[in-house]
């Protein structure tokens, strides 16, 4: 227990820092899945939770990586697949270099593997069966090239193998990219709606109202930060009763970390670790 509270800490830390440079910068997030409903139900952290989420639209996403990261600490680091070429996700973690937080199943990455928060974009959703179809398929195609080195199967492993017969190594990440602009090309002005495309088509289908995400602060472990107006109703779209607890045998973590120590940099502890 006294190495999730250390390890949430620095998470709060790290939150912290996210928090005054957005508003310096005029760039909105949001508290979002579990650390939103710690905030309305707790207060705080979910007691069992092991890590802090955000969002961001589209836009002030863009602005937080093309702005923000020179102004941010020498130690905090933003890890995209472009500023971390090992990374093999489409969302951002905003990690503290000077500590360790290794996942599990992300032992063989050579990626930073500071203790993090992560931070996804919420993508503009455009009117018309054939563009939202478009749009899903590109989000599906830059989930799969990310971790084209995972073990696949079926349409997965077809579509992988077809790609990689056309696309050179140093290559994947302009086609990526390329993707990823034609996936969020949408003017939020046409828009009504926004979805979680991170993961390809398993979120494209929760579309949420943009009406709700006009910003508001919220308490979260004794200080204001920011949420959704909405927040219930896209509390409530995601997890039903999220007032109610789950039962006990629930009441875990949704990360596994193979290593953690939020006093030393990830350099010199798995580099520690590999020597043994």
């Amino acid at each position: 227990m006294e190495s999730l509270n250390l390890l949430k800490e620095k998470q709060l830390d790290i939150l912290r820092i996210v928090d005054k440079v957005c508003r310096e910068n005029g760039i909105i997030y949001y508290l979002a899945y579990g650390t939103a409903i710690g905030a309305v139900r707790h207060q705080g952290f979910i007691p069992w939770d092991d890590d802090i989420d955000i969002i961001m639209l589209r836009d002030d996403y863009n602005k937080f990586l093309d702005k923000v990261q020179q102004q941010l600490p020498r130690n905090i680091f933003v890890q995209t697949y472009k500023s971390d070429k090992g990374y093999n996700l489409p969302f951002a973690k905003i990690r503290d270099s000077e500590t360790t937080c290794q996942e599990t199943g992300c032992e063989n990455l050579d990626i930073n593997h500071g203790v993090f928060i992560d931070l996804f974009p919420y993508d503009y959703i455009p009117e018309g069966k054939i563009n939202r179809l478009k749009q899903s398929i590109y989000a599906e195609l830059i989930w799969i090239l990310l971790r084209k080195n995972e073990k696949k199967s079926g349409v997965k492993k077809i579509i992988t193998n077809i790609i990689s017969s056309f696309v050179s190594e140093n290559k994947y990440e302009e086609v990526i990219e390329k993707l990823e602009n034609k996936m969020s090309k949408y003017d939020k002005a046409n828009c009504g709606y926004v979805a979680n495309l991170n993961y390809g088509f398993g979120y494209a289908s929760r579309l949420y109202s943009k009406k709700m995400f006009n910003p508001i602060e919220i308490s979260f472990e004794n200080e204001k930060f920011l949420i959704m107006e909405g927040y219930d109703q896209y509390l409530t779209m995601a997890y039903g009763d999220y007032m109610k607890l789950p039962p006990v045998e629930q009441q875990v973590g949704g990360h596994g970390y193979t290593i953690v120590d939020t006093n030393k940099s990830y350099i010199e502890v798995l580099n520690k670790n590999s020597k043994e």
